[in-house]
């Protein structure tokens, strides 16, 4: 398998997916093989992602005053892109805010009362389009962003179990079912995906709706 370009890629590259480029294009003029797959970027292995989390948590164990929190293990090791990209994905979705306003504009322009504002209509419908396209270019980052946090989380999380689990002793494992261990880890842990984007968007969704009723108060 060869190397995956992320791990070479620039900032410009890996926000634009650039590096999906050679692959496409082989895609485009041959059938892919499974050799012609890439190997997972070294930031998102299992190794390096429980290494992180592992860290983090005995340093929660070290320094909590009371009961360690994993929470705050998980927050110290990937709060940084969860900001990051909810900020992108609540200045995407503020474009919405905008969009009616520049219709309604382009609308009145055509107005035989409102002639002289017709040429302006051209630049609003040019800010229109250049509105959707600084829309897709927050909002894809974002969503990507976010569903690669989440997988990075959950891979963390399933590492550290597994780590956990192995140095259990033969008599608390037979407290513990396999079914527990199973639905843990397949179940609730698969989650994480839906839940770093579900957290933004509920964010999200309230400051927009805010936004909104200012715009439609100063209206």
């Amino acid at each position: 398998m060869n190397k995956s370009p992320v791990d070479e890629a620039n900032f410009l590259s890996r926000y634009l997916f650039w590096w999906t480029s050679p692959i496409m294009r082989k895609g485009f003029r041959e059938k892919l093989r499974p050799a012609d797959v890439y190997q997972a970027p070294s930031q998102d292995t299992a190794d390096v992602l429980a290494e992180r989390l592992e860290k983090e948590w005995d340093r929660e164990v070290i320094s909590a005053k009371k009961k360690p929190s994993l929470l705050r293990a998980l927050s110290r090791c990937f709060i940084r892109p969860f900001l990051l990209f909810g900020i992108l994905l609540y200045l995407g979705e503020a474009t919405k805010s905008v969009q009616p306003q520049l219709l309604g504009r382009i609308i009145a322009s055509f107005d035989p009362f409102h002639e002289p504002e017709r040429e302006q209509g051209y630049f609003l419908a040019l800010g229109l389009g250049l509105l959707f396209i600084a829309r897709f270019l927050l909002l894809q980052p974002a969503m990507f962003g976010l569903h690669h946090l989440g997988m990075q989380i959950r891979i963390a999380l399933f590492s550290l179990i597994y780590k956990k689990t192995l140095k259990l002793s033969s008599r608390v494992l037979d407290k513990i079912s396999t079914g527990q261990l199973v639905s843990l880890m397949s179940a609730n842990l698969g989650k994480f995906d839906q839940w770093c984007v579900g957290i933004n968007l509920s964010v999200r969704q309230q400051r927009t709706e805010r936004l909104n009723f200012g715009t439609l108060q100063g209206a």
